[in-house]
């Protein structure tokens, strides 16, 4: 509906939450703009898929919880960077969170 009242060609991001379909509206009605997620909704997906892994301990799924944060709140490149290749690093391919998201 906020489409129908702007001029959506100036519109350069749009921050919706995790619902796959708004992302989708949005990015077919706002087609030049950079679609973002609310880092809330991002954080507490990381959160239910670390809690839905049964072979992490505590301490490794906080860490990798921390990391992941941590790269949500980065001010500077390099610490993205940084917390991007720790996330890589961590065990397999179904924890390493860090490849999922891209720069």
């Amino acid at each position: 509906m906020i489409f129908q009242y702007n001029d959506v060609s100036i519109t350069k991001v749009v921050l919706t939450d995790k619902d796959c379909s708004e992302i989708a509206a949005a990015g077919s009605v706002v087609t030049e703009a950079e679609c973002l997620l609310c880092h809330i909704h991002v954080l507490a997906a990381v959160r239910k898929k670390l809690d839905e892994l049964p072979k992490l301990h505590e301490n490794e799924s906080k860490y990798i919880y921390d990391t992941f944060h941590d790269a949500v709140y980065s001010f500077t490149r390099a610490s993205l960077e940084n917390c991007r290749e720790i996330l890589c690093s961590i065990g397999d391919n179904e924890i390493a969170l860090g490849c999922i998201y891209r720069f």
